[in-house]
């Protein structure tokens, strides 16, 4: 290993050339290494070197990211399959074990261009993290906070769908309900999904994978390594497990935003279950969000919503007794007649939860329905006209406090002597507010910046869809049609020209 290692550490340069090196330059340089640690056995990637220790130790994962991950590699494999003295794999790979230390280090540091050329071994590394988290979990769920933060560096920044790993993920963060844990990822909207294609046609613009791409999808490809292939099933996947994710963290906007997506995906006979059970979710976060049965998200097939309204029949009775019992101001019996009536329902489609918590919002719904008849109202009042069970003034108020705490409720409760029956509920007039210049300004700059965005995640699919078999068939009838009537307006106008000839 010692005289491999000067040529590992020859590149990058350092320090750095005062002109820094050209794509074509870069390419060339790191293909070679990329080549020479190919051709390097894990025996000797995991030797270390005489006086200087492991290359672990040595190596700079921001800076020599490629060598750092191929011993890294090497480490992993070889305790995987117990062949080196680092421990067995559930102790090395865990928290506390000798290579649970460089595998956060280096998803923490790793230079993402670099990274470009690995990409099958960098999703390698992934799977071992993400494989020793699991583990870890079920002995201790108090991981470190760092494993939160594995993906986002690098997923977060190139917002374009990896693979499998993704779902896998938030597969794990639901049964443990560390639902927070996903949300990074989950923020970044996904503009394209790679490519099912083995290559992808050449670019001029951006010819290598360390230039400078308007796009993240002209090199994550499946070709490149940094993806798998995707599936319909995992586009589905992603959406509705994400929607659930939302759902936990009670982000009604954005998980509805999840599971349309998921709704409206095309179908060719009949939509999958993980549609009609994104629809089902859909109805009671509708419910949640909005106190009624939302309708049916407008790109939707119309084959695809006579099956979510067939198959969720249940589901749109209770939000439309729930909409019906608050518009004529009832109590919640009604409701409770329903949810009970499909009980078992609930349980197998595992959506007990939601309903249980559809349940517990009819009281919040009654309370800003008052909002709109009174400006005033004392506490015995409100137990009297949400019917409330149990009828106790002072537990009411701690619960109207807490939605105008939580912002749910636009309210001030005033405290006029000990008895809470007596405090006064006072709702809020709904006046919007004028936003300040620095608002406006801010809401401008953001704005502006997602549009500039937009525009080039456009303009890189238009060069896509330029590409295609469809599009080119397309441009060759246009060109065509175009041909015959140029054809049929010069004769139109020849035979004009001969009638005017004639007539003189």
């Amino acid at each position: 290993m010692d005289g491999v290692l000067p040529k590992l550490l020859s590149f990058p340069p350092h320090p750095p050339p005062p002109i820094p090196l050209s794509d074509a330059d870069y390419d060339t340089q790191i293909k070679s290494v990329l080549q020479l640690l190919n051709e390097t056995s894990a025996r000797k990637l995991t030797a270390g070197v005489s006086g200087s220790g492991d290359l672990l130790d040595i190596l700079d994962p921001s800076v020599n990211t490629l060598p750092y991950l191929y011993a890294l590699l090497a480490h992993i494999n070889g305790a995987s399959s117990g062949k080196l003295a680092f421990g067995s794999a559930n102790t090395a790979l865990l928290p506390g074990g000798r290579l649970w230390e460089p595998m956060l280090t280096f998803m923490d540091r790793f230079d993402p261009i670099q990274i470009r050329y690995s990409g099958q071994e960098f999703r390698n590394l992934i799977a071992a993290v993400e494989k020793a988290a699991r583990l870890a979990q079920m002995v201790n769920h108090s991981l470190p906070r760092r494993i939160e933060d594995l993906v986002d560096l690098f997923y977060g920044s190139h917002r374009s769908l990896y693979g499998r790993f993704d779902q896998q993920s938030y597969a794990s963060t639901l049964p443990t309900r560390d639902f927070e844990a996903a949300k990074p990822v989950l923020d970044n909207d996904i503009f394209t999904f790679p490519t099912s294609s083995d290559k992808v046609a050449y670019n001029s613009l951006h010819p290598y994978p360390c230039s400078t791409h308007d796009s993240s999808s002209t090199f994550i490809t499946y070709f490149s390594g940094l993806t798998d292939k995707l599936s319909y099933k995992d586009h589905l996947l992603y959406f509705l497990l994400g929607g659930m994710i939302y759902t936990g963290l009670k982000d009604w906007d954005r998980a509805l935003h999840f599971y349309e997506i998921a709704i409206m995906a095309p179908i060719i006979n009949a939509p999958s279950m993980i549609q009609v059970e994104a629809y089902k979710k859909r109805v009671l976060v509708g419910v949640l969000a909005e106190g009624r049965l939302l309708p049916m998200p407008k790109n939707t097939i119309n084959n695809a919503s006579k099956c979510y309204r067939a198959l969720a029949r249940a589901y749109e009775a209770l939000a439309e007794v729930f909409q019906q019992s608050i518009a004529n101001e009832s109590d919640v019996s009604e409701v409770l007649k329903e949810a009970q009536a499909a009980h078992q329902i609930w349980i197998d489609d595992t959506n007990l939860g939601l309903v249980q918590q559809v349940l517990a919002a009819f009281r919040r719904f009654s309370i800003l329905r008052l909002g709109k008849t009174y400006a005033a109202l004392r506490i015995a009042d409100v137990l009297r006209q949400t019917r409330t069970a149990p009828a106790d003034s002072a537990e009411t108020a701690a619960y109207l406090k807490s939605l105008i705490a939580s912002g749910q409720l636009k309210a001030s409760v005033t405290e006029t002597g000990s008895d809470p029956g007596f405090w006064v509920l006072r709702f809020a007039e709904e006046m919007a507010e004028a936003p300040s210049e620095t608002q406006i300004y801010e809401d401008f700059t953001n704005v502006q910046g997602r549009l500039k965005k937009l525009a080039a995640h456009l303009k890189e699919s238009d060069r896509k869809l330029s590409l295609t078999r469809e599009y080119l068939d397309w441009a060759k009838k246009m060109e065509k049609s175009a041909a015959v009537g140029a054809g049929a307006d010069a004769d139109d106008l020849a035979a004009a020209d001969e009638d005017v000839m004639m007539d003189t």
